[in-house]
């Protein structure tokens, strides 16, 4: 038995992918290698009628037997073609248990990834559990020996609503007893496009290019960040990948001032076909102009604060909050040409300036409040 089955690998052996090429070649020259294939055809041989025919006829009867005889080889080559391809898929599947264990196991990881979120079935949020599901597979591949462990380990996660609800008709398929033994998917790719139909935005390229048509994906007042990482989206989604109008879509929707910025750059201008160039370009502009708006809000000179003497209105009314003065009071000597002001308060300084430039001193209403500051005189030297 152990005999038969490594006859068996070895015979689908020949049937892999690479050799499709040279059988395809033995099937095209085979006719060619035995000339009496095509010699005792009847379907080349001459009516009775044509001996009386002219070379002319004879050769035009050959050329459209011969033309007729291609045609139904061409339509065989692509029967057996198609019957090739199904064949390499069950072929593909079936080599999968063999060729496993020629496969070293790989090394047990320390990582610890997150795990994907428990899945509802919202079309919104289909893509990313996928993402999850596969960054999860490169982190630890030690915990998944196979396509099927990795199937039945995203379908547990599958919990919730319309998740849920798709699941169980997976595993219903599967209890039946027609397909007993049989999985539903093939490998994770068979079930990756199974999602994608199920789970995925529908009309998402439709939605994504009508955005880049209008204005609403501008950068308006969000930083370069925050919209490179939407336009990447959008373009992806749209399926545009043409250089030049992704540059163009990028461009419009930049603000004014960096695009500018980085379309009249003296030295290392990003080329229109390369769209890359221009994302670094507007990311390094708009890192240097936060820079610079920093530096001078740094570098920005405090207003001087005024030193001038408080007004009556400015004064505390309360005696709590009287300014605490020496307690001097304002007596000029006779035949003084010097005065020290330093006691007197800032109603007097202003009295005294009015009665010297002239002014007249405004009326106050109420009784003037006596001052118990002393004046302090110095006779001229």
């Amino acid at each position: 038995m152990e005999t038969g089955t490594q006859t068996d690998f070895v015979e689908l052996s020949r049937f892999r992918p690479g050799s499709y090429p040279a059988l395809l070649n033995d099937i095209l020259t085979s006719p060619a290698e035995d000339p009496s294939l095509l010699s005792s055809s009847d379907d080349l041989q001459l009516p009775a009628s044509a001996t009386d025919w002219s070379p002319d006829q004879r050769f035009a009867d050959l050329e459209a037997r011969l033309f007729e005889r291609q045609e139904k080889m061409s339509e065989t080559l692509r029967s057996m073609t198609h019957a090739l391809d199904i064949l390499s898929k069950s072929v593909h599947v079936k080599l999968q248990a063999p060729t496993a264990s020629l496969h070293t196991k790989p090394p047990h990881s320390q990582l610890r990834p997150a795990l994907p979120q428990a899945y509802d079935g919202s079309r919104g949020s289909g893509k990313n559990f996928i993402h999850a599901c596969q960054a999860y597979f490169r982190l630890r591949p030690d915990q998944f020996p196979d396509e099927q462990t990795k199937i039945q380990w995203a379908m547990t996660y599958m919990s919730r609503d319309r998740a849920q609800r798709w699941v169980t008709r997976i595993y219903d398929w599967e209890m039946l007893p027609a397909n007993a033994g049989v999985n539903h998917f093939v490998d994770w790719d068979d079930f990756r496009a199974s999602f994608r139909k199920e789970f995925f935005l529908l009309h998402a390229e439709a939605v994504a290019t009508n955005i880049l048509e209008g204005s609403a994906y501008f950068q308006g007042s969000r930083n370069i960040d925050d919209y490179l990482d939407e336009f990447r989206d959008l373009i992806s989604e749209s399926g545009y990948t043409s250089p030049k109008t992704v540059v163009v879509k990028f461009r419009r929707g930049l603000n004014m001032e960096i695009g500018d910025a980085v379309a009249t750059m003296a030295v290392g201008r990003p080329d229109n076909l390369d769209p890359e160039a221009w994302f670094e370009a507007a990311v390094r502009i708009d890192q240097s102009r936060a820079t610079n708006e920093a530096f001078r809000k740094a570098i920005q000179p405090v207003p001087p604060t005024s030193t001038l003497p408080p007004t009556s209105e400015e004064l505390p009314e309360t005696a709590e909050e009287q300014l605490t003065m020496p307690d001097v009071h304002f007596q000029p000597e006779e035949n003084s040409e010097v005065l020290d002001i330093k006691g007197m308060l800032a109603d007097e300084v202003r009295k005294l300036i009015r009665e010297l430039s002239g002014t007249k001193t405004p009326k106050t209403s109420g009784k003037p409040q006596e001052s118990n500051y002393k004046a302090v005189t110095e006779p001229i030297q």
